[in-house]
């Protein structure tokens, strides 16, 4: 990114952000209140049994993805009786 940028390419990042570069900006989401919101809603949809959950995301190195899985771990933890059972990633490879 920064060698476009040094060759006067204009840069921005969308959706995953790349804070220690020179991009002009980010635009994106709040990934850590997305991920909570995501799992609120999914606990809500399950009714009034006690929610039992998993998570499956993608490349477990995208910071994007850790922060929504952090945010979802946070909604379990705040929800009395509620269980996360396991975190699953997937490589996203072409042959995955």
């Amino acid at each position: 990114l920064d060698d476009a940028i040094a060759k006067g390419v204009a840069a921005m990042c969308f959706d995953s952000d790349a804070p220690e570069s020179k991009r002009l900006c980010y635009v994106g989401t709040d990934d850590t209140a997305a991920g909570k919101q995501v799992m609120l809603e999914t606990i809500k949809l399950l009714g009034d049994k006690p929610p039992v959950v998993a998570i499956l995301a993608g490349n477990q190195t995208a910071t994007n993805l850790q922060k929504r899985v952090a945010g979802a771990r946070a909604a379990v933890e705040s929800t009395p009786n509620a269980k996360l059972v396991e975190v699953v990633y997937h490589k996203e490879t072409p042959q995955d």
